[in-house]
């Protein structure tokens, strides 16, 4: 992607100087740079070349420019391209900037989209949990949170995770033939299958599959009107940037339960397994020490210490130790309530009596405001709270270990 933005921004960038010289040349061959032009063009067009594309490629334009002056003008003051040159660099100093200051807020934006696209999954889980399997709960014994439960069992990403999850959809619904696809780099290959021929292959030519890429939606074999296909229906299951990252290709289930609420929860746990394949993953590049064994809290920790790394982009952690039980509880209960749609409460049960409040893009001063609202609404004093920013990983550790 970043040498296709190259290769465009190299492209433009010696257009727009041609078109500038070769209009100069036609009309006057013997100024073809316009220097004595009433309005300033070299300065305009190195401006906008080095605000779109930066100053590397305005250093392009600048040297075209400055060798069409040397073999055209046989005479020529050089003052001017040295003052085009300052200007050049104060411009991609500004470029620069304002480039990290854009990454910073794509990043920032990318986490509160995946935090959001979180929530939004789970609270269609609890809403498909309710209305669903308690609807049905005597044809489906199995509910979709016990089945969530033995989906968080897995630890590794193997072949075994994958056989695991293909035994809980088939206990669960009944599927008995199914195939797991996934992209790389724009080429599709197998990961997974499940019944029939252990050695077959995904068919990304299938008409069901086709329409499942073209649309980024599941599809049904009843969507068909003409073409036939090998599956009955195709899970997506998408990245932060909405890109198909893998398929989930049901290909043989009883008719009684292939219906839009059971695909519905399939693609539920669907998404769910590969995201806990995912965290896993990116958990095995960080360092074994955390301050709870949750991996849900460990992942959204150690990337909000990523963008920190990265970007600056501030997190706190609020550490509470308690009392008493009761008073731990009371805790939780007034926490959750002065919760934000991004923060975490966690209590770890290796360390008694204590809690952990994360808050996401969060400096540690507004993060002192949150603390005060908890301690106003709490009837019982703390033994001590103290809020750390997000890279103090090792003085937590001490905290929370300390009696």
């Amino acid at each position: 992607m970043q040498d296709k933005n190259f290769i465009k921004a190299l492209i433009e960038t010696l257009i727009i100087t041609l078109i500038y010289l070769s209009i100069g040349y036609f009309f006057f061959p013997n100024n073809p740079l316009l220097l004595d032009a009433k309005i300033p063009i070299i300065p305009i067009l190195l401006t906008i070349i080095t605000l779109y594309h930066g100053s590397k490629f305005g250093l392009l334009s600048l040297f075209i420019i400055s060798t069409t002056l040397v073999v055209f003008y046989h005479s020529f003051d050089i003052y001017p391209i040295l003052s085009n040159l300052v200007l050049l660099l104060i411009l991609g100093q500004f470029y620069h900037h304002w480039n990290k200051k854009l990454e910073k807020l794509e990043a920032k934006n990318k986490y509160i989209k995946s935090r959001l696209d979180e929530m939004q999954h789970s609270f269609y889980t609890l809403k498909v949990s309710h209305d669903i399997i308690k609807s049905s709960y005597i044809l489906k014994p199995k509910s979709i949170r016990s089945a969530f439960k033995q989906l968080s069992k897995i630890s590794k990403v193997d072949s075994l995770a994958f056989e695991h999850f293909f035994n809980l959809i088939y206990d669960t619904y009944n599927v008995q033939e199914a195939i797991i696809a996934g992209s790389k780099n724009g080429k599709w290959s197998t990961i997974s299958t499940r019944g029939g021929d252990q050695n077959r292959e995904f068919d990304i030519k299938d008409p069901l599959v086709q329409e499942t890429i073209e649309t980024s939606q599941t599809s049904y074999v009843s969507t068909l009107s003409e073409k036939s296909s090998n599956y009955l229906a195709v899970i997506t299951f998408k990245d932060e940037q909405d890109n198909i990252k893998a398929l989930l290709a049901i290909e043989k289930m009883p008719f009684l339960n292939f219906n839009k609420d059971t695909i519905i929860s399939i693609s539920i746990l669907f998404t769910h397994f590969l995201h806990t394949l995912r965290m896993i993953e990116y958990l095995k590049t960080k360092d074994d020490s955390s301050l709870t064994p949750s991996q849900k809290f460990t992942y959204n920790f150690e990337k909000l210490f990523d963008l920190y790394q990265k970007f600056n982009i501030q997190s706190s952690i609020i550490i509470f130790k308690c009392n008493d039980d009761l008073c731990l509880h009371k805790l939780q209960d007034q926490a959750e309530k002065s919760l934000r749609s991004l923060d975490q409460f966690e209590v770890p049960k290796e360390y008694p009596n204590s809690a952990i409040l994360l808050l996401p893009l969060t400096t540690t001063d507004a993060a002192k405001i949150i603390l005060q609202k908890i301690n106003h609404s709490f009837d019982k004093k703390f033994i001590e709270t103290m809020i750390f920013n997000i890279d103090q990983k090792s003085q937590m550790l001490k905290y929370i270990k300390k009696n």
